[in-house]
């Protein structure tokens, strides 16, 4: 690092001040936006929550697949770590993809084993160790006999940790606090109505953003409601509005900016705050308000009347579309005036307005004037000063007009908004997408997540569609994505597809979407395309049974379940009808399937419907090595061959399995010419069961297959000595058995 860009760095009470990209990340508060924590492994997911969501598998965080590898990196960490000066910094650096992440959580792992203590820089933002605060609060709630002490500790407890984005922590201490407050008030109306009018508002605001995942920072993250918690909220919320409402009656001047916002604020978070037409109407009181407190004090509240105009706008989209759009319309109108007459203070008004009224136009289904609007908004986030600094302009207003429609939609069951984002984002990811294409597939990537049960499959394929035409076609996103998917992810998101077309019966196409996944896997050179449909398939049938995909261990075990056999004969059903029709591009499919099939048919005992399925997969097998005669189909064949030798001798066959066995043995001799020490040691193995199977029959010939088989185990070297020291032991027993037997 030149001298010019080094910095220094102080440390003072755990709080350290640095600055990243010449922007100091410090609020205006003085509290700090990073704090140290205590490192912590990611916790596991559950894996059904992976299965909902296969893509989730693909996030570094949840370590899904073992660390490998890195073994110089982590070796110069330790080091450096071991051997290093007793206060040091190691910068950790490398393009977006390349596995920073990974390697910085190893590494930690393995320093916390050591004994070491880990500590990580996590955003606070402005919140100072709400850890620390809430251990805190019982002690202080100790010492604090008096209900309105205690209900403003609560509160203030609820505050903190809300700004830490811990709103499922929040909303009890908030609940807390509306109790006590409630008993006060009832007392003590005219001390206490207020400030339990603030703290139940409060508490509606926790408990609809306290749904959401543990590990999520952005209500756009969520996957669904809770449909008692946002009840819950709907109560809180008509507690609030009830008694703001009264105390404006009473005293406006004081009150009735406090029902202004709890009214704009309830009827856009909870659709359903009672009856149907009560979030309507809370809406439409809520612009009638703002509009006259906007002339009243138009310093304080007209740059607020186009916020108000537009979130009411979407509340009233699914019932009123008229007067939505009209309100819609409205607000952008003077939030461009606004923003014409003081660009640097209200341009960011007009992108919310703009954004917003998108979300408005997706609910109206008019995805033409949608993609106006928000491409406008982009145009003009991208031109503030602090654009950049966090996320992409495109994903920030794409996010922001999505996430209004899902939070209008998950309480109400509608899908028609996200269908039309659906249309919308497609057809941007089609398009153009020079400058934008990472932030078009964050966007799609979330609206991926806010498209559940409720939604069309075909809308949840379709933005599979798009970020699979994404991934294809831009070079500007990464090949390996560090906490996305980049376009080395191609073949997972087509096996997510290929899962969803067979839960809605579509198999020829989810069969057609697995192959091509098995294509991008195969064209990546790391395994072989029969290997790669092999892999494949069990992961299909895993999602399909509801197994764990990343369970460890053998692979035809984990099929060897009746959910999964189930599966597995259906998916070989639609190949054999697709292999009449076109065998050259549906045989290795049906081959694969049926290998697979045999060995967990076997396993659960169906003993003569495992060897039927093993005869059908050699057959399909011979047929695709007379196509092309390539090795790996001769090789598959030769396997196939010897795995149905196994079940014929173990079920009394012994002509039949000692037949397969010496032509498999015969098909890997001559594959042996190109490469002798990878298939001599299995056609040792084939002989040996030509041995087993003719030692009663024919033990002249099965003492040749024996001895020929003992001679090539010791003849070549193998990666494991003692393996093969046991193969001999046992190969050496049967010769030396068959001998006493013949001079018998």
């Amino acid at each position: 690092m030149s001298p010019a860009h080094q910095q220094t760095v102080h440390a003072v009470n755990g709080f350290a001040y640095g600055c990243i990209g010449a922007d100091i990340h410090v609020f205006g508060d003085g509290v700090p936006l990073y704090v140290l924590q205590r490192w912590r492994p990611e916790v596991r997911p559950d894996p059904s929550w992976l299965l909902d969501l296969p893509s989730r598998m693909l996030n570094s965080r949840f370590a899904v697949v073992d660390f490998i590898g890195r073994e110089k990196e982590l070796a110069d960490l330790r080091r450096w770590r071991d051997q290093g000066p007793r206060l040091s910094i190691q910068w950790l650096h490398a393009p977006g993809g390349q596995g920073k992440s990974r390697l910085a959580s190893q590494f930690a792992k393995e320093s916390e084993a050591a004994g070491w203590t880990v500590a990580t820089a996590a955003r606070g933002p402005g919140v100072a160790h709400p850890d620390l605060t809430e251990r805190l609060v019982p002690h202080r709630l100790s010492a604090a006999a008096d209900p309105a002490e205690r209900a403003r500790i609560h509160r203030e407890l609820g505050k903190r940790l809300e700004q830490a984005h811990r709103a499922e922590k929040a909303a009890p201490a908030f609940a807390e606090a509306v109790r006590l407050y409630r008993q006060l008030a009832d007392s003590n109306p005219q001390a206490f109505e207020a400030v339990f009018a603030e703290s139940s508002f409060e508490l509606a605001v926790a408990l609809v953003f306290a749904d959401l995942e543990p590990w999520a920072r952005e209500p756009l993250e969520n996957l669904a409601a809770d449909a008692e918690q946002l009840g819950q909220a709907a109560v809180a919320f008509r507690d609030a509005i009830e008694v703001f409402r009264r105390l404006a009656a009473e005293n406006p001047a004081e009150h009735q900016e406090g029902l202004a916002v709890a009214l704009s604020v309830a009827a856009f978070l909870v659709p359903r705050l009672g009856p149907s037409d009560l979030a309507m109407a809370t809406a439409l009181e809520a612009v009638d308000m703002v509009r006259h407190l906007a002339d009243e004090k138009p310093d304080e509240w007209a740059h607020q009347l186009p916020y108000v105009l537009v979130t009411s706008a979407v509340t009233l989209a699914g019932a009123r579309p008229e007067q939505a759009r009209a309100l819609a319309d409205e607000a952008v109108s003077i939030a461009r005036r606004m923003a014409h007459d003081d660009p640097e203070k209200h341009v960011e008004d007009l992108v919310f307005a703009l954004s917003t009224q998108g979300s408005v136009l997706l609910r109206l289904e008019l995805a033409g004037e949608a993609i106006d609007a928000l491409s406008e908004a982009a145009k003009l986030s991208g031109r503030r000063p602090q654009a950049g600094q966090d996320k992409e302009p495109w994903f920030q207003v794409m996010a922001h007009a999505i996430s209004f429609v899902w939070v209008q939609e998950r309480a109400t069951g509608a899908t028609t908004g996200r269908g039309m984002a659906v249309k919308v984002l497609s057809r941007l990811a089609r398009g153009n997408t020079s400058g934008r294409a990472p932030a078009l597939l964050t966007a799609l990537l979330a609206l991926l997540g806010m498209l559940d049960a409720s939604a069309r499959p075909e809308d949840v394929l379709a933005v599979h569609r798009a970020i699979i035409h994404l991934l294809r076609t831009s070079d500007e996103i990464p090949y390996a994505g560090d906490d996305l998917i980049g376009r080395s992810d191609i073949h997972g998101v087509l096996a997510q597809a290929s899962g969803l077309l067979a839960r809605t019966g579509r198999w020829d196409e989810a069969l057609a979407s697995l192959e091509e996944a098995a294509r991008e896997l195969w064209a990546e050179g790391t395994d072989s395309l029969n290997a790669c449909v092999g892999s494949l398939l069990t992961l299909l049938t895993a999602t399909l049974a509801d197994l764990d995909p990343s369970e460890d261990g053998d692979p035809y075990h984990r099929m060897a379940r009746p959910q999964a056999v189930r599966v597995l004969e259906r998916i070989a059903e639609t190949y054999r009808r697709l292999a009449q029709d076109d065998p050259a591009a549906h045989e290795l499919g049906l081959a694969a399937t049926a290998k697979i099939l045999s060995e967990a048919l076997w396993k659960l005992g169906r003993r003569q419907e495992a060897v039927d399925v093993g005869r059908e997969s050699v057959r399909t097998w011979r047929l695709c090595a007379a196509r092309d005669g390539a090795a790996e189909h001769r090789d598959q064949l030769a396997l196939a061959l010897r795995r149905l030798a196994d079940k014929l001798m173990d079920t009394g066959h012994t002509v039949q399995a000692a037949t397969a066995a010496r032509e498999a043995a015969a098909i890997w001799r001559a594959l042996s010419r190109e490469s002798p020490s990878r298939y001599y040691p299995c056609v040792a193995a084939a002989l040996y069961l030509v041995a087993r199977n003719l030692r009663r029959l024919r033990p002249a010939d099965a003492l040749s297959a024996a001895e020929e088989s003992a001679a090539l185990l010791g003849r070549f070297p193998v990666d494991d000595p003692a393996e093969r020291h046991s193969s001999l032991v046992t190969v050496n027993g049967l010769i030396a058995e068959i001998r006493q037997e013949l001079h018998e």
